[in-house]
């Protein structure tokens, strides 16, 4: 059948240098984008940042949208959660901000849509790129050591420590965590949102057929 070009949207590459895979949305960022252009009858402005740094959604106080914006916003709503299963993960806490304003939304909930769709519109290139090596973190300066034993938990007793542990069998991998908190996220409740982002590194593999 040959090597992943596309499916469902995604876009499917490969470098001819290192066979590195990498699955991208811009087919689907351009499907955005043309319905936009139907939808509003305007070329989409471009925008760096998928929300604006001092927009608060949450006080928006302009009119609501009558019944035919509202299919509109929904819809707009949902293609972007299908741009983020493809892996836009960079426009996921804007989209869930705006999702919650789905039932009644206002005037500024749709610009701020059409601030996402811009984002996505000046980066429509961005991709995931598979590189299963285990990467080097010692290499980014000195690594911080916990004794783990004395931390939360508390020092284990012989009670707690496991002696009929099975060896351990397969290829060495290492886990990366990055998190991130955007505090007082909301101004009416005082909620944060938090992200996580967990990558798992193993022994490289070939995704393609050379």
């Amino acid at each position: 059948m040959g090597s992943p070009t596309y499916f469902l949207g995604g876009d499917f590459t490969c470098d001819s240098k290192d066979n590195t895979l990498a699955v991208g949305a811009k087919t689907y960022v351009k499907r955005i984008i043309s319905n936009y252009k139907t939808s509003f009858g305007t070329e989409t402005k471009l925008y760096s940042s998928p929300l604006e740094n001092s927009d608060h959604p949450e006080v928006d106080a302009l009119q609501l949208l009558d019944f035919r914006l509202i299919k509109l916003y929904q819809s707009l709503i949902g293609d972007l959660q299908w741009a983020i299963t493809l892996g836009r993960f960079d426009i996921q806490c804007a989209v869930m901000t705006m999702g919650r304003f789905r039932a009644a939304p206002r005037k500024g909930h749709l610009n701020c849509l059409r601030c996402i769709i811009g984002f996505l519109c000046c980066y429509p290139d961005a991709t995931i790129r598979f590189r299963t090596g285990i990467p080097n973190h010692e290499d980014q300066g000195d690594v911080p050591q916990h004794n783990w034993m004395y931390l939360v938990y508390g020092k284990l007793t012989d009670e707690d420590s496991l002696t009929d542990t099975p060896p351990a069998c397969g290829k060495p991998m290492r886990i990366t965590s990055f998190v991130d908190a955007n505090l007082y996220h909301d101004l009416t409740t005082g909620r944060s949102t938090t992200g996580v982002l967990h990558l798992v590194n193993q022994t490289p593999v070939s995704w393609f057929s050379k």
